[in-house]
């Protein structure tokens, strides 16, 4: 927070302090399974959101065109039997690329 005497400072220059607020970014499309393939990761991590287990479950044999939040309300956790997960591309099995020299 600006104190009152810098906030005059800057008025007399036309500066009015602390009035500018960052737009928020607008969120991008939904990840699709062959966004997810292009960039190295072939399998989700579920998380339930009742227990919180974590499963990491292949996705090769489904369509790229799918997204990964149409998964969310269908997956059902093998602990305690709740519907719905937490769905993310699995990023620790991305194989890193060494930068070229």
């Amino acid at each position: 927070m600006a104190s009152n005497w810098y906030k005059s400072f800057m008025a007399e220059r036309g500066v009015d302090v602390g009035s500018h607020k960052p737009e928020k970014a607008q969120p991008g499309p939904a990840m699709d399974f062959e966004n997810m393939r292009d960039n190295g990761v072939r399998s989700l991590k579920v998380t339930c959101v009742k227990c919180y287990k974590v499963s990491v479950v292949n996705m090769d044999g489904f369509d790229e065109r799918l997204t990964l939040k149409s998964f969310e309300p269908k997956m059902v956790c093998r602990s305690c039997g709740h519907k719905g997960a937490d769905v993310r591309p699995n990023w620790a099995e991305k194989r890193t690329r060494p930068f070229p020299l």
